[in-house]
């Protein structure tokens, strides 16, 4: 009974010993798994950026994952698909030449230990003895690729852009003076909703609104205030910014004026600082339009669409 006590402890162990080793290398698979899903929409939305075809940017992003998931995983397989992602949860495979015109790009990445991996499907070490020596595993990851921002959580610059006056992607914009301005009030936009002055509004230029701001996804739009005035003091902290990105809101439509004023928010936008004077007789503040520039700190959701913005984030 002892010998037939030890031998069934060390079978149990033995099998313990084999389902662990098993969900590490589910674990592993997964996470090579959304790595690769990430680093292949980034790659695609780069390529997007950069004027390249479908099919030459799905090579790229195929490229990268390959590249990640052998960072992760080196004795796994890997396969690629590109499509989009729909409202009900679904991957769409889109094998189209050319770049969907419809839905939520999405990639999906599946790692894999099987025949055709690296290394082959996964070995046990203990459970050849009951002629089980190997065994299959497989998961996938999926990275949607979101341009309907609805909430920019830091980093957000205090200008309002008149919806009108963007131009093309890549072009020049003077974002001050605007042409829609209402008399005491030029396009600051007042963040919290509080007491504002000048050292808030640097403050803002300088390192980006550090709470989280709003679009209301439901009625694609939302009312927020203005900040009086544009002011002399804020020139140098605009230069500092020159050459840098910012993400700043785009209104359609203002109401009221000097503190009463209110701006109709309906998306963002991101822009590069080129010039700033606002203390001669030309005072300016001059900007280019970006292309598509990702955004981190930021949620997705709703119809309302940002023209230049986009999030990468895993959806499945």
């Amino acid at each position: 009974m002892a010998v037939f006590a030890i031998v069934v402890v060390l079978a149990a162990a033995a099998m313990t010993i084999d389902v662990g080793h098993a969900f590490v290398a589910q674990a592993r698979l997964q996470n090579a798994s959304d790595s690769a899903a990430l680093a292949a929409a980034l790659e695609l939305m780069s390529q997007f950026r950069g004027g390249e075809s479908y099919s030459s940017a799905k090579a790229a992003a195929t490229y990268e994952a390959t590249a990640l998931k052998d960072l992760n995983y080196p004795e796994a397989g890997i396969l690629v698909y590109f499509g989009t992602w729909g409202a009900d949860g679904e991957f769409l495979v889109y094998d189209g030449d050319d770049w969907p015109q419809s839905g939520t790009m999405a990639v999906r990445a599946t790692t894999f230990r099987d025949t055709t991996a690296p290394g082959g499907r996964l070995e046990l070490l203990f459970a050849p003895v009951v002629g089980l020596a190997d065994v299959e595993l497989r998961r996938s990851a999926v990275a949607g690729i979101g341009t309907n921002i609805r909430t920019v959580y830091e980093g957000l610059s205090p200008f309002a852009i008149y919806e009108d006056d963007v131009p093309a992607l890549g072009e020049p914009m003077t974002i001050y003076p605007i042409s829609e301005p209402v008399p005491g009030c030029f396009g600051l936009l007042n963040l919290d909703g509080g007491s504002l002055g000048t050292p808030e509004i640097i403050d803002w230029i300088l390192n980006g609104y550090d709470g989280g701001f709003t679009i209301d996804p439901v009625d694609g739009y939302t009312f927020f205030e203005g900040s009086p005035g544009f002011r002399a003091a804020i020139e140098g902290a605009v230069q500092q910014r020159i050459g840098e990105v910012l993400t700043v809101c785009v209104y359609d439509e203002v109401t009221g004026q000097g503190a009463n004023a209110h701006f109709r928010l309906v998306r963002f936008l991101a822009l590069t600082i080129m010039e700033c004077d606002l203390t001669g007789g030309d005072q300016h503040i001059d900007t280019r339009i970006e292309y598509l520039t990702p955004i981190h700190d930021a949620a997705v959701g709703g119809s309302t669409t940002s023209p230049n913005l986009y999030r990468v984030q895993l959806v499945q």
